[in-house]
């Protein structure tokens, strides 16, 4: 069976100071207060806020913590629990006030003093900013903290003095910066940035290309690497990576702007011109390092902090619009896409992003109102034909799907690697559509782009297996995507059902038992091992199995195959049981992958 793509977080540690604080147990208060004037008592808001915050939605957790903390106004924990939230929720001026009685009561956490730091910087006055991001540093540096939040608040402190035209001490100040490997990437690049903007050309080269050499996959490095190499006149170095960068996949609407903006002959602006927009940039890029599903809380802090010091950042809205979508707050993440200016390279992206967004609070005529119109201006975009294909197929809407991946796939000149998913998508249309050799020519084509992609190899190993088609051929396709996968039990599912095709029947039973232990509520997986046990003679267990997939609520159109199976056993229905269309990849129909706004700069393997 199809299978979920889960795509990996940056495990990075935090920043000391989560949202997870949120569930832990109940503060003990010692207060005796009455019920407020909304009628919830304070163990009832509390309860509100922890089940609010469960679910992602953080407004409604700091509105019922606020009620929390009038009742109790000097409970350190709950002032720390309503700053955080505040922050996360965008509301940074709120959360002023509470960072100023957190630091007065000497509490734990360096995250206080960054905020407060952060607040001046914006006003100007780097001193007072770069005392409290030293009292940040000076927080942070407890072995509990982990190695991102000292190394945050280190170049935070850095521009600060830069602010203050102390550019040899901000560089030794990142110098003197000490942690894992990875810490050189992000050290590099803002001692570039900060060189370029003192005048030190040669300087920002050296260490922008000494950033540039170890990761050119991640766009802000390529952008800064291409700016700095043309403010010191070699453009044509910078017109390569720009080039190189873009044709890795689509074109970037970055990189492009930016190399048609070389090839007129203008010096582009630095990537950061003050102070505080390079604290936004160490924010930003830190903060879309460790975008995932664990650490989205952190991430949003730093990102709401970096939008924060310098609105005008269209990538950072992006991303942040990126992490509000996970988190399924898709309201805000349409007002974060919303903030992208109307002139910015990014601005379609951000339509795209936002119609997905609309589509998953249930507006599906405007998503695909505006997709359509993006690609009535530009048939080449193909985030918007992506998007659009993966709104109809959620939808079940597979020949308008087919239509629009077919829009994108058409503009792709010379399809590479990161193409795969496209071909794939479209596959998965022409397979519901019942149009199978185009369906299989399109599986094919993605295997040619990616060779070993797990969720290809078992769609079109399970696709064949399940038409009795080229059994041996999709028995190893399904093997090489277990071995990939050995934990994914619809993959595991696929490799039992080509043994049951195959009349291998222990084979299919190791393999569906395995496989019902990993995902033990799924209906189809339940049935398929019904199946195999009835195959062998194990008939009490096969109706035990029927009758659990029936509970679990199948698709429409298998209950009454499993209903039948429960009256009259195996034989009751056509050779080799049920013959379910493949599950959709239930992760991957969340829409287009967001490249744009992609996690920079962190490696995926820096541990806390």
């Amino acid at each position: 069976m199809p299978t979920q793509v889960r795509t990996p977080f940056r495990a990075l540690a935090a920043a000391g100071l989560a949202a997870a604080v949120l569930l832990a147990p109940a503060v003990s208060s010692g207060s005796n207060s009455p019920l407020h004037e909304t009628g919830m008592t304070f163990t009832g808001s509390y309860l509100a806020a922890r089940s609010a915050a469960r679910e992602q939605d953080m407004e409604a957790a700091e509105s019922f913590l606020a009620r929390v903390l009038r009742s109790d106004p000097d409970n350190t924990e709950l002032i720390e629990r309503t700053f955080v939230l505040r922050v996360i929720n965008g509301d940074i001026d709120g959360s002023l006030s509470l960072a100023k009685r957190l630091v007065a009561k000497n509490a734990d956490s360096g995250l206080p003093s960054m905020v407060l730091g952060i607040e001046q910087l914006k006003l100007g006055d780097y001193e007072k900013a770069e005392e409290h991001f030293r009292a940040s540093l000076s927080r942070f540096g407890a072995p509990q903290a982990g190695p991102v939040a000292p190394l945050l608040a280190g170049l935070l402190t850095a521009w600060a003095q830069e602010g203050r035209n102390r550019t040899d001490a901000a560089l030794a100040t990142i110098d003197g910066l000490s942690g894992p490997q990875w810490y050189a990437l992000f050290k590099d690049f803002h001692r570039a940035l900060i060189a370029d903007m003192a005048g030190r050309g040669s300087d920002a080269v050296k260490w922008m290309q000494s950033s540039f050499n170890a990761d050119r996959a991640t766009l802000r490095t390529v952008e800064g690497y291409a700016r700095v190499l043309s403010r010191a006149g070699e453009t044509e170095r910078a017109r390569e990576a720009l080039s190189d960068f873009s044709t890795d996949a689509q074109e970037h609407p970055v990189t492009k702007a930016l190399l048609a903006e070389i090839d007129s002959g203008k010096i582009p602006a630095p990537l950061v011109s003050t102070a505080q927009e390079g604290a936004a940039e160490a924010l930003y890029s830190i903060g879309a390092a460790i975008t995932g599903e664990d650490n989205n809380d952190i991430a949003a802090i730093y990102l709401e902090l970096a939008v924060y010091l310098n609105p005008k950042d269209d990538l950072a809205w992006i991303t942040l619009g990126g992490v509000r979508r996970t988190g399924r707050n898709y309201q805000k993440a349409i007002d974060a896409y919303s903030r992208v200016g109307v002139t910015s390279p990014l601005r379609d992206v951000a339509v795209v992003e936002s119609s997905v967004s609309l589509d998953a609070l249930e507006k599906p005529e405007e998503a695909t109102a505006a997709l359509k119109e993006l690609l009535a201006r530009d048939p080449t975009n193909v985030l918007a034909s992506l998007a659009l294909g993966d709104i109809y197929q959620r939808r079940k809407q597979y020949k308008e799907a087919s239509e629009a991946y077919s829009i994108g796939i058409a503009a792709i000149d010379r399809p590479v690697r990161s193409h795969w998913h496209f071909f794939y998508s479209r596959g998965i249309t022409y397979e519901r559509q019942k149009r199978w050799p185009e369906a299989e020519a399109d599986f094919r084509k993605a295997l040619e782009l990616n060779p070993d992609q797990p969720q290809v190899l078992n769609y079109l190993g399970y696709s064949l297996v399940d038409q009795g088609m080229k059994l041996e051929e999709a028995l190893e396709m399904i093997k090489k995507a277990v071995e990939q996968r050995p934990e994914d039990a619809y993959i595991v599912d696929s490799l039992g059902w080509a043994y049951y095709k195959l009349g291998r029947i222990e084979d299919a039973v190791r393999e569906l038992e395995r496989a019902v232990s990993l995902q033990p509520e799924d209906p189809v997986i339940n049935d398929h091992l019904g199946d195999a046990y009835w195959k062998i003679g194990r008939k009490r267990e096969a109706i035990f199995q029927w009758t659990h997939a029936r509970d679990l609520e199948p698709e429409e159109q298998e209950l009454p195959k499993i209903l039948a199976k429960l009256k009259g056993g195996l034989d009751a229905v056509p050779e080799g049981g049920t013959s379910p269309e493949p599950e959709l990849d239930r992760q991957s129909q969340s829409g287009p992958p967001a490249a744009p706004a992609a996690p920079e700069g962190t490696p995926p393997d820096a541990s806390p």
